[in-house]
């Protein structure tokens, strides 16, 4: 059973440490990932349906809606992961290219090289969170990680491979996709694709076919993600009990809102809510 040792919440989005063992279905997210072993056994992480290692050499990238997923090889110890959901606001704003395009690519390529300067970065952000979890008094890590993710992201840049077979060009985004889009996101309650379909003047076949051409995800997985960053949102701001939790997110039982966590990360909210840090304030 993957283990949570510590999750940091800012501006930038959250950060992860954890050793994992166990599986993660096919998931997206609406972030910048960025995925960086830091201990533990060397594994591959899939992104697109292609395997790509994940060695102390190399950093897994990510970019939005991109499809990804990781099983353990049996019999192997745990891999201790650095995990980075970036918002593509805070990436905007701290200059780091147009993190606000819906769909575009942020990262040509989903593996870089880990130059020397990309380990110490990652050794620092990793010690630092870890330091936070252990301090009897903690201080504010928000604007340290800030500066830190900033060198971070640049340094992988710098470093990242270029496919060996470039991608095809998507189709645009279409208006109505767009407005799928909006509809997904502000429902509280999960959203009957049949009735977005419908909304946006499309048959339901149209419909799935245009948005997996615009976006190169099913609409299924879009409303996975942005069920699961809610689910994130009330762990973060709230002490209700798990049963209130899944009644708010629409599960038929806390069992089933558990399941569907796990699925998504790899640890289920107990256990996330246990392990999260934000300003430098333990919860």
């Amino acid at each position: 059973m993957s283990d949570p040792i510590a999750t940091a919440f800012g501006p930038f989005g959250r950060i992860g440490v954890m050793d994992m063992d166990a599986p993660l279905a096919i998931h997206v997210h609406h972030h910048l990932h960025i995925i960086l072993k830091v201990g533990g056994s060397n594994t591959g992480f899939a992104v697109k349906g292609r395997l790509y290692p994940a060695t102390h050499s190399t950093a897994i990238l990510i970019n939005r809606w991109e499809p990804h997923a990781w099983s353990p090889v049996p019999g192997q110890a745990p891999t201790r992961f650095l995990t980075l959901y970036l918002e593509p606001e805070w990436l905007r704003d701290m200059g780091l290219g147009n993190g606000l395009d819906s769909f575009g690519r942020f990262f040509p390529s989903p593996i870089a090289d880990r130059s020397d300067w990309a380990n110490c970065i990652t050794d620092h952000l990793h010690d630092l969170i870890l330091s936070s979890t252990q301090s009897i008094h903690p201080v504010s890590i928000t604007g340290d990680l800030s500066g830190l993710l900033v060198d971070l992201v640049q340094a992988l840049q710098k470093g990242t491979l270029r496919s060996l077979s470039p991608e095809g060009r998507r189709f645009a985004y279409d208006y109505r996709i767009r407005r799928a889009m909006h509809l997904l996101y502000s429902s509280n309650a999960p959203t009957q694709l049949d009735e977005v379909a419908e909304e946006v003047g499309l048959s339901r076949p149209h419909f799935f076919d245009l948005f997996k051409k615009c976006t190169g995800v099913t609409p299924n997985r879009v409303s996975n993600a942005i069920r699961m960053e809610r689910a994130i949102t009330l762990l973060t701001q709230s002490s209700d009990p798990m049963a209130d939790l899944a009644e708010d997110l629409h599960f038929a039982t806390p069992g089933n809102f558990s399941r569907f966590f796990k699925s998504q990360i790899g640890i289920n909210p107990n256990a996330f809510r246990r392990t999260m840090i934000a300003d430098g304030l333990h919860r």
